[in-house]
This record gives C-alpha cells, sequence and structure tokens, in this order.
C-alpha cells in the first residue's frame, strides 16, 4: 500500500465514523423531542385523589441510551427526555427540576452500564445490568426526593406559572419515593 493510498483510505475511515457519530447525534436529538412531543399522550389513572402518570414515551431516550452509550443518553435527555416533567406537571414548579435531574442520570447511567467495556468484558448478562441499573436509579431518585423535593417545592411559585403547590407531606414523598 503506497502512503498516498494509505491516507485515502485513513481520510474515508474517519469520513465514515464522522457521518456515524453524527447520525447518531441527529437520531438522539430526534429521539428527546420525540419523547417530548408524545409525553402528554401519557398513560394516566385515578387512585382516590392521587393522578398516576406513566409515560411510556420514555421508551425512545432510553433505547437511545442502551444502543449508543451514555453520551446519545446524554444528548436525548437534554434534547426534550427529561423536560417532560415541566410540560406535564407545572404545578410542581422548582421541584421539576429534581425529575429532570432524575431522568437525565437515568439516561447516562443505563449508557454507562450498557456501553462500559468493564461490563462487557465480565460477560455481565442483560437482565443482571437491568437490576442493577434499576436499584441505583431508585436509591438515588428516592434519595433526591426525599431530601431535596419538598425544600425545591417551599420555593415556589417560579417565574413561569404562578399557580404552584407549596409543600408535600413526608408520608407522601416516602410512599412515591420508591
Amino acid at each position: 500500500m503506497t502512503q498516498a493510498s494509505f491516507f485515502k483510505h485513513n481520510n474515508l475511515t474517519q469520513n465514515i465514523i464522522e457521518n456515524i457519530k453524527l447520525r447518531r447525534f441527529i437520531i438522539s436529538v430526534l429521539a428527546g423531542i420525540l419523547c417530548l412531543s408524545l409525553s402528554s399522550y401519557n398513560i394516566s389513572y385515578m387512585v382516590s385523589n392521587t393522578e398516576i402518570n406513566i409515560n411510556w414515551s420514555l421508551v425512545f431516550p432510553i433505547m437511545i441510551s442502551i444502543a449508543y452509550g451514555m453520551k446519545a443518553g446524554g444528548v436525548s435527555a437534554i434534547s426534550g427526555g427529561a423536560l417532560y416533567p415541566f410540560l406535564l406537571w407545572p404545578e410542581n414548579g422548582w421541584a421539576n427540576i429534581i425529575t429532570s435531574i432524575s431522568l437525565l442520570v437515568l439516561f447516562v447511567m443505563l449508557g454507562y452500564i450498557y456501553d462500559n467495556k468493564i461490563w462487557k468484558s465480565r460477560k455481565l448478562r442483560f437482565h443482571y445490568r437491568a437490576i442493577l441499573s434499576s436499584i441505583v436509579f431508585i436509591s438515588f431518585m428516592s434519595l433526591t426526593y426525599l431530601l431535596i423535593y419538598d425544600e425545591l417545592l417551599a420555593l415556589n411559585p417560579p417565574f413561569w406559572i404562578g399557580d404552584t403547590i407549596n409543600g408535600m407531606s413526608n408520608s407522601i414523598l416516602l410512599k412515591n419515593s420508591y
């Protein structure tokens, strides 16, 4: 192989890699926007005075995180996947920041667990990774809800909405944290 053909081959390889990275970035952004735009079509039902929402559109950023890794998961979260609480529950005001940060942590953590070479070399099975990521996420979310959520509710009302809640019972936070 001559030096000229080596450089042509090397440039072609770099172009292919850059195109793949750009494609992954665009797909990640689109998944985040899709999650945000479809979040109002969630599954919801009432249990006494509490409305429970299941946001099925979270599947898009989760798939991106698992398929493309933690960077793509973070891009998907920032482009809309972690912003849906502000759209669905504006009355929570500043406390939506905790939910958004928790979702960002979830997407990045899933990408890390499924992408990290340490995990792949040990051939940790899919269900073990899913259990591990669930335990870490539930622990993180429970601690943040118990320690910070009510404090952020006390800072309400935010500038984007006037009618908000200013506090929540610790028994509700404890029940909803897991």
